[in-house]
């Protein structure tokens, strides 16, 4: 098999298994992030990768060659304004409703997203004790099972792993450990992380009030993209809020959403 064929049949493969859209220069950075992968399981180069793919049928090697080729960057209320939005006005009105309340991180990575939710949600309660009753159910899901080790874990290295929060919110939230900087049960304990592909079926997760599925649709074709969020929007509660990345448009009108705008950024919501 031809290198050329090889990178055909492997890109092939990852769209077809998680959605990921690569083009056609993207060699370098295949072979850079399956080096680990091949040592390990002692394949040669991308054929023998691709050859032992559609031949065994291994799911071990499979769930490595996805997790080596997720990307998988964030950080603790990327670009704030969401995160503003929530805990200023949406929190408000959702709480009122007096109804268990549902929010979904999608694709969240080493889970940062969703625990600066969980923080949120917790600040929002102290300073309104009444609103403790209301039940908050954060659902975080990714494809890569290492990445959600690591979430659950809720251990960050000092360096990166930490960016974007606060001195404050580090304090409070977080004990000193050799190994970084672990979070306090009063914040781990209110997130649930479930392996889930996106390009599964998102009924089995339930209907939420909130969905954050930011800067996933970048690498998804445009085909791929509109299923995805014709299935999304039909898992969002009426008046439910959709929040995509900073870069990402979506085509609101065609799914029944409506664009909010915001002081800082957009965020989209389904109707009654």
């Amino acid at each position: 098999m031809s290198g050329d064929a090889a990178y055909a049949r492997f890109t092939a493969f990852l769209e077809r298994h998680v959605g990921i859209t690569l083009g056609a220069t993207k060699d370098y950075l295949v072979n850079s992030r399956l080096a680990p992968v091949l040592a390990t399981w002692g394949l040669p180069d991308l054929p023998a990768v691709v050859d032992a793919l559609e031949r065994r049928q291994d799911e071990a090697l499979r769930a490595a060659v996805v997790d080596a080729m997720t990307t998988n960057e964030t950080n603790w209320f990327r670009d704030t304004y969401p995160f503003r939005y929530l805990g200023e006005a949406l929190f408000g009105e959702l709480f009122a409703r007096r109804r268990p309340i549902r929010i979904w991180s999608a694709a969240c990575s080493s889970g940062q997203e969703a625990y600066s939710m969980a923080m949120l949600v917790h600040e929002y309660r102290t300073v309104r004790p009444a609103d403790n009753a209301t039940p908050v159910d954060i659902v975080a899901t990714d494809v890569s099972g290492a990445v959600l080790r690591q979430a659950r874990a809720g251990v960050y290295d000092a360096l990166g792993g930490v960016r974007g929060l606060s001195p404050e919110r580090l304090t409070r939230y977080f004990d000193r450990t050799p190994a970084g900087y672990e979070l306090k049960p009063v914040i781990r304990n209110r997130v649930s992380f479930r392996e889930f592909n996106l390009l599964g079926d998102p009924a089995l997760l339930g209907q939420f009030d909130v969905v954050f599925l930011r800067n996933v649709l970048i690498y998804f074709s445009v085909e791929t993209r509109a299923r995805l969020l014709a299935r999304i929007r039909r898992q969002m509660q009426p008046k439910g809020v959709l929040v995509v990345g900073a870069s990402e448009a979506i085509p609101e009108r065609e799914l029944g959403l409506t664009m909010v705008k915001l002081p800082d950024g957009v965020i989209y919501r389904r109707g009654e």
